[in-house]
């Protein structure tokens, strides 16, 4: 109402990564995250897991420590960039799988349904990957591959689907729920809209199964999804 004070929002910390630029940013379910602290992967006072898109074509899983935590450890964060402390984390997970395949991720989407091991990864070149993320995994599987300089990754990245969902780029990407008429939940799918001004609807589980598709602008793109 008239005269209530909003809270200013304020930068706790940045961190730092050698990918070029950030696309892409998504937060973890809150699920997966118990599973990873239960697994003793992840600290109690860690808030949540973030999946960035790098420009190398990364695609990478941090573990964002709390405010109180960083800020103990940084007793003078005016010697950091402009007051505001910057990390350098390694990630807990991190997969080159679209990288060698030459695309750049530049969107990304946790998985909204129980495990919550699923992401989405829209790219520059149109085409999309389908990544499940397991906890407690390691190693240099055929279509993932963990960060060789991080000894011991909490997670592991596999590439289920790597396929062109559009001739132009991908922006914006979603979870979605499809329904049976009984109103259970019949499966999983995932929105994409981009450059070409169309929306699709993709089966998660079938890759290249479209489902739906609408021209919503012809000369404009689509830069949001919900």
């Amino acid at each position: 109402g008239p005269g209530k004070r909003i809270a200013e929002a304020r930068v706790s910390y940045t961190v730092a990564h050698d990918g070029a630029v950030t696309w892409g940013l998504a937060w973890c379910p809150e699920a997966l995250l118990e599973a990873l602290r239960r697994a003793g992967k992840v600290a109690e006072d860690h808030p949540g897991l973030l999946a960035a898109c790098l420009g190398n074509g990364d695609v990478c899983i941090y573990a964002c420590p709390g405010h109180a935590a960083v800020h103990s450890r940084h007793a003078d964060p005016a010697a950091d960039s402009g007051g505001v402390p910057a990390l350098d984390m390694k990630p807990v997970a991190k997969s080159e799988a679209l990288r060698r395949r030459k695309a750049v991720p530049s969107c990304v989407a946790w998985c909204r349904r129980d495990p919550f091991d699923l992401l989405v990864v829209g790219c520059w070149d149109g085409s999309v990957g389908v990544l499940k993320c397991q906890v407690g995994k390691g190693g240099e599987a055929e279509g993932n591959e963990n960060s060789p300089e991080s000894s011991s990754p909490a997670a592991h990245l596999s590439l289920l689907s790597f396929y062109l969902a559009d001739l132009q780029p991908i922006t914006c990407i979603t979870w979605l729920e499809t329904f049976a008429l009984d109103g259970s939940v019949r499966g999983e799918s995932f929105a994409t809209a981009g450059h070409s001004g169309t929306f699709k609807v993709w089966n998660a589980r079938q890759p290249q199964a479209l489902l739906l598709q609408r021209n919503i602008y012809s000369h404009k793109y689509i830069t949001g999804l919900v």
